[in-house]
């Protein structure tokens, strides 16, 4: 099943109230909520996401 579980929705729920109004479109929810899928790529190739010092 896809989507997020019932113990998940009522986090959201209870951290954002039940008044969508102010995320202009389920993107910026999603975003928020750190659900949307990151964006790993450069020159069609996979980064790791980690910096490397120096």
């Amino acid at each position: 099943m896809a989507g997020i579980g019932k113990v998940t929705g009522q986090a959201m729920i209870a951290e954002t109230g039940v008044d969508m109004g102010r995320f202009p479109a389920a993107a910026h929810l999603a975003n928020w909520a750190g659900m949307r899928p990151g964006n790993h790529e450069s020159a069609d190739r996979p980064r790791s996401g980690q910096r490397l010092s120096g």
